[in-house]
């Protein structure tokens, strides 16, 4: 008898296991509130037409600085040989989104002369970038950092989270 009970608790473990990891992997990546209608969240075309904004959007605004290094507090980040880092000041609004804009670098990406770069993590080091969640009508500012090639000559910032979609309005200064 007392291996039978040993055999029925090992199946019932099994299966409450089953049911925790199963929970754990169809759980969506970012719990947020999904009150979005689907858009596109590429980057804007260099010429763009002004239109009227959308009541509810996320605002991005961004200035592009080249750079030869990232100074830090224990001195400075140099870019590999032929490359600089571009340090991208981004300001993110939230116009109206019950769902929260999170600011995980990894969402991030600069198209430069044609080729997407990932942020570097001299991001961390010049320390003016927090992954954030910035919630209706808050407002997130900070610095990205992305290393390209000396020879660029245009860049422009996308955004390429997995869920959930935004409407952004794009604004380079």
């Amino acid at each position: 008898m007392k291996i039978i009970t040993k055999v029925i608790i090992g199946v019932v473990a099994f299966f409450v296991f089953l049911v925790i990891v199963g929970a754990i992997v169809s759980m969506p990546t970012n719990q947020q509130n999904t009150n979005t209608s689907p858009t596109d969240n590429t980057s804007p075309s260099p010429n763009a037409t002004a239109t009227p904004l959308p009541s509810t959007n996320i605002a991005i605004s961004y200035s592009v600085e080249q750079v030869q290094y990232i100074a830090n507090e224990y001195g400075a980040t140099f870019p590999d040989p032929g490359k600089v880092f571009l340090e991208v000041n981004v300001t993110i609004r939230n116009n109206g989104y019950s769902a929260s804009f999170n600011t995980n670098p990894y969402y991030f990406n600069l198209v430069a002369d044609n080729i997407k770069y990932s942020y570097d993590v001299a991001t961390f080091s010049l320390n003016k970038w927090d992954t954030v969640d910035v919630l209706n009508n808050g407002t997130y500012n900070g610095i990205l950092v992305f290393q390209v090639p000396q020879s660029v000559t245009s860049s422009t910032l996308g955004y390429e989270a997995f869920y959930p979609t935004f409407n952004i309005i794009w604004t380079k200064t």
